[in-house]
C-alpha cells in the first residue's frame, strides 16, 4: 500500500489486496473485514487518485501539502480530514520532513452497518460531508487538529487501531472491537471538528456559522419540502443576503447544492438497496419517479435505472 501511482482508481477490496494480500477473488476472506488501518511514509509525492470509501487521514508526524480537487493546503502534525468517496486527492512532502499519515480506510459495508450511529454523532454531516467539499471547492482550511495536549492521548488510540491490523484481520470478534475503536474516535474527532470551526477566520466568508447550519440543515432533512424561506430563517438572513454568501461558499444555489444530496443519497439507495424507483423518488424527497429520473439525469448523466444495472452489475 498505496497503490501503484498509476492508478488512478481504485476500491477497498484493491486496498486490501495491495496492504494485507487478500486476493480480490476471495470474498469469503474479506467477508468480515469493514475497515482498514495503515500508516503511509517514505513514499511521496503521492500523485492523483480517488477511491470508491470514506478515509479518515490524521498527519502524525512531518508537515507537507494535501491536494484535493483545485486546491491544495498545509498538512501539519496533528490534522484530520476526511475523503469521501470518488474525490481526487494526493500528497507532497514538504522538504527535510517525515511526513507520516495514519489512513482509515471505511467501506461501503462499514457505512451501511452502522449508518444510524453515525448519524447520530454530533457533527458527523460536517466532518464526513460538508467540511470535504468546502474544502474542495474553496480555499478554506477547516481541518479538526488533534492539539499537543491531546496528541499522546490520539497516538495511543491509532496505535491499539494498527494493532487489530496486525496478524488478525478478517477475524470476526478482532474486527467488531476494532470498528467500536474506530467509531469512538470518530465521536471524538467530530468534536473538535466542531470546536475549531467555531474560531476560523471569518474575512473570506463572514457568514461561515450560520451557512454551516444551513448545510447542516439540508443534509438533515433532503427528503422534506426544503424552501428558501426555511433556509432564510435558519441562516437568520434576509434570501437576497442567503444567497449570496450561499454561492460565495458553496459555487452553487442552495437548490443546487439540496437537488446533489437528494441525488447522492438516492445513489446509495440505487447500489444498496431493492426498493423501486418510485420508492426511492419519494424517500429522497423529489415529486415522483419522472422528476427523480430528470433530475438524476441532470447530475449524473445516466438516469436512474441505468445506475443501479451498472453498480450491481
Amino acid at each position: 500500500m498505496p497503490p501503484e501511482k498509476s492508478r488512478s482508481f481504485y476500491s477497498f477490496e484493491q486496498a486490501l489486496d495491495a496492504r494485507y494480500r487478500i486476493p480480490l477473488d476471495d470474498a469469503k476472506a474479506s467477508e468480515h473485514i469493514l475497515s482498514a488501518v495503515y500508516v503511509h511514509e517514505n513514499d511521496f509525492p503521492l500523485a492523483v487518485h480517488f477511491h470508491d470509501f470514506y478515509e479518515i487521514n490524521i498527519i502524525t508526524e512531518g508537515s507537507g501539502t494535501h491536494i484535493i480537487g483545485q486546491n491544495s493546503f498545509p498538512a501539519l502534525m496533528g490534522d484530520v480530514f476526511i475523503i469521501p468517496p470518488h474525490i481526487p486527492h494526493g500528497y507532497e512532502e514538504a522538504p527535510a520532513q517525515h511526513l507520516k499519515i495514519l489512513h482509515i480506510l471505511l467501506s461501503k459495508k462499514f457505512m451501511l452497518e452502522y449508518e444510524s450511529i453515525l448519524k447520530n454523532i454530533n457533527g458527523y454531516s460536517l466532518f464526513f460531508n460538508i467540511e470535504p467539499q468546502l474544502r474542495k471547492n474553496n480555499n478554506i482550511k477547516m481541518f479538526a487538529n488533534i492539539n499537543n495536549a491531546e496528541f499522546i492521548y490520539y497516538l495511543h488510540e491509532i496505535n491499539k487501531l494498527l494493532a487489530f491490523c496486525e496478524g488478525h484481520i478478517g477475524d470476526p470478534l478482532n474486527e467488531t472491537n476494532k470498528n467500536v475503536k474506530i467509531l469512538n474516535l470518530i465521536c471524538d474527532l467530530a468534536v473538535s471538528l466542531i470546536s475549531g470551526s467555531n474560531t476560523l477566520p471569518q474575512d473570506s466568508v463572514p457568514a461561515l456559522p450560520d451557512l454551516l447550519h444551513v448545510l447542516a440543515y439540508i443534509e438533515n432533512n433532503f427528503a422534506e419540502d426544503v424552501t428558501l424561506a426555511d433556509l432564510s430563517r435558519v441562516a437568520n438572513m434576509s434570501r437576497s443576503t442567503l444567497l449570496k454568501q450561499f454561492a460565495k461558499l458553496c459555487k452553487c444555489s442552495p437548490s443546487d447544492y439540496l437537488l446533489t444530496i437528494r441525488v447522492e443519497n438516492s445513489c446509495k439507495m440505487l447500489e444498496h438497496t431493492d426498493a423501486s424507483i418510485s420508492q426511492i423518488a419519494q424517500d429522497c424527497g423529489f415529486y415522483d419517479s419522472s422528476h427523480f429520473s430528470k433530475m438524476f439525469y441532470r447530475v449524473k448523466n445516466i438516469l436512474p435505472k441505468d445506475y443501479r444495472k451498472s453498480v450491481k452489475s
